[in-house]
């Protein structure tokens, strides 16, 4: 492992590693670009992740919700002289939080398999990237050789013609006419992006709608080929562009984007190349949209270097038009990294009242001390992972939240990738539009970060090089509750001592990152489920919820109370509505046909004692 300053240093001590996959790829090695696994050009990294643990493969790593979760809210934990101290300032509100990015991939069209095949492996992995994880916004890509009166991507996926004949067309447009202000809807070829809205994005919010969840769509065009007639040297053209878009997802998915990432990495574009060409799209397009009733944020300049975003951004925002639209200065992390750069973004965002977000590092070196940086010295709102899942062995490609094992090509099985599982405590209980908090530790072995939900409880994240007892000073007095994630566990609950007027205190069994969340405000179940009076002594009255993916049966257990004790269990699906009332014992099994599946509130009394809590039904 790293040393401690190592870890909290910014990357640019040494040079960034390659970028090694996806989406795209430098002018040199454009033609990989969409090519997400080519075995033969990926990178041997070896930069150390955070907590590295080596784990078999593939290991079937279980979900949280299929993991004990502990309400322990009175436990008198010790305080050592080894315990450490978190101090949250809940008055010092920060950046208002846009969560966590991922970029539309989940191996689902480089290969005739994947074609075939993604059904199979889709809706889990939508479904556990909102739950397990708690994604936030999606990237969804645009090719400019969607401006095309050719439908390549068709005849490639119907066998027509190969990949490599395809891919000589995916940044090939072709001006539809003359006028920018008349759409020929002959003139573009909708698949591509059709595809990858059925296979990832429709999956990804039909999760979110039944997690109650927000979720967040971007619209980003990516242009990494040359072309006699392209998009930056006539801003009306590329707002056209951009229009037509918008206007095919309203009518085919009755939803829009909302926002417009202006375009990938111009400084490796061969066709965009300046500054002005970004601030021309964004000052054409945002008019051209609100004209036809569409108001979506825009995002650049989305540069390779972090140094560019700077400079581009410098230069764009003197222009009137793009400061009337423009919500976001976005960057990447593989060239041009210092932490002066990082400290003018944050300055800039603040200065102009404009988010931040570092939306592409791939590379395994991505990881906890990064989002760390970004969060904190960057002031981001929006931070990018990776992509959402693509096919795999091992969990050690930090570039996926998950990877698809397709050993079995009948029976593909999805699994966590090992850098998921520290990422997700910093995201899974915050969500949009929770406020970053003033949080710090004089304990060099600690990093915290804090945020208050909109619903108005506080999330606290310690990264903690350490294990040992940590007091977290002034928080409001709530039921909390922690897990920690770390090199030997997905998930391991912990119980939490302290409050009414006292500091909270936690005890960690070793190094990790920490998640301690209030749940007073976290729960849909109508208001008059409130918790009863907590009886004291070692896990006495906490609720453990556990499932079994492979079965269709949630288990409620009650620790602390006698096995003869006596119960009543009321349940609630999202929207509030009582859909179950039962007398019980200490111990209740649901099935699926009685919930159905998506998140459920409970309200369970046992011998006057009322606990209230939520799980999800799969």
């Amino acid at each position: 492992m790293p040393s401690h300053h190592a870890r909290r240093s910014l990357q640019a001590s040494t040079p960034p590693p390659a970028r090694t996959l996806p989406s795209h790829a430098c002018r040199s090695c454009r033609s990989t670009r969409g090519q997400l696994e080519p075995a033969s050009r990926r990178r041997a990294d070896t930069t150390p992740l955070r907590h590295s643990v080596a784990i078999p493969s593939p290991v079937a790593i279980p979900s949280p919700i299929a993991t004990a979760l502990t309400l322990i809210a009175s436990l008198l934990l010790p305080v050592s002289p080894a315990s450490a101290q978190v101090s949250v300032d809940t008055s010092t509100p920060l950046q208002v939080m846009q969560g966590l990015e991922v970029t539309a991939w989940i191996g689902q069209f480089d290969t005739p398999y994947q074609i075939e095949n993604v059904h199979l492996w889709e809706d889990e992995v939508a479904m556990r990237a909102i739950d397990e994880v708690g994604v936030d916004r999606l990237r969804l890509e645009s090719w400019t050789g969607t401006e095309n009166p050719v439908d390549y991507f068709t005849q490639y996926i119907e066998g027509q013609i190969s990949r490599n004949d395809w891919k000589l067309h995916w940044y090939e447009s072709i001006n539809d006419n003359s006028d920018p202000l008349v759409i020929d809807p002959a003139g573009f070829q909708w698949s591509l992006l059709d595809y990858n809205v059925d296979h990832v994005a429709e999956p990804l919010r039909g999760a979110a709608a039944a997690a109650g969840h927000e979720l967040r769509v971007s619209l980003c065009l990516v242009d990494f080929g040359a072309s006699a007639f392209n998009h930056a040297d006539d801003a009306d053209e590329y707002a056209e562009l951009i229009l037509a878009a918008f206007q095919h997802l309203d009518a085919t998915y009755g939803w829009v984007p909302d926002a417009v990432e202006v375009i990938l990495e111009p400084d490796l574009a061969d066709d965009w190349q300046s500054s002005a060409d970004v601030a021309a799209a964004i000052a054409a397009t945002g008019p051209r949209l609100a004209a036809a009733g569409y108001a979506p944020d825009f995002i650049a300049p989305s540069t390779t270097s972090m140094s560019n975003a700077l400079s581009y951004f410098d230069a764009m925002i003197g222009n009137p038009d793009v400061a009337a639209y423009l919500t976001e200065l976005s960057y990447h992390r593989y060239t041009g990294v210092s932490e002066s750069t990082l400290m003018q973004i944050a300055s800039r965002g603040e200065q102009y009242g404009i988010r931040t977000g570092m939306l592409e590092w791939w590379s395994n070196a991505n990881g906890v001390p990064t989002l760390i940086q970004d969060l904190t010295t960057g002031r981001n709102s929006s931070w990018q992972s990776g992509v959402l899942a693509g096919i795999g062995t091992g969990p050690d490609d930090g570039l996926k939240l998950f990877y698809i094992d397709d050993s079995i090509p009948s029976s593909p099985t999805v699994h966590v990738n090992r850098k998921t599982r520290y990422l997700r405590q910093y995201f899974q209980k915050v969500g949009v539009g929770a406020i970053r908090t003033e949080a710090t530790s004089t304990d060099g072995t600690l990093a915290p970060v804090a945020f208050e939900r909109p619903d108005g409880a506080f999330v606290v994240v310690v990264d903690s090089e350490r294990s040992g007892v940590v007091t977290f000073d002034g928080l409001p007095d709530d039921v909390y509750m922690a897990r920690l994630a770390s090199a030997s566990t997905y998930e391991t609950p912990l119980p939490v001592a302290g409050g009414s007027g006292q500091p909270y205190l936690v005890d960690l069994p070793e190094a990790g990152v920490l998640l301690l969340y209030g749940s007073s405000s976290s729960s849909h179940v109508p208001e008059s489920a409130e918790d009863g009076p907590i009886t004291p002594g070692t896990m006495a009255n906490s609720v453990h919820i556990s499932q079994n993916p492979w079965t269709d049966r949630v288990e409620l257990s009650w620790a602390g109370a006698p096995s003869t004790a006596t119960g009543e269990l009321r349940l609630y699906d999202s929207s509030g509505r009582e859909i179950l009332h039962r007398s019980t014992g200490t111990r209740v099994e649901l099935t699926r046909e009685e919930t159905g599946r998506g998140h459920f509130f409970y309200q369970w009394t046992v011998d006057g004692v009322r606990r209230s809590g939520r799980f999800v039904s799969r």
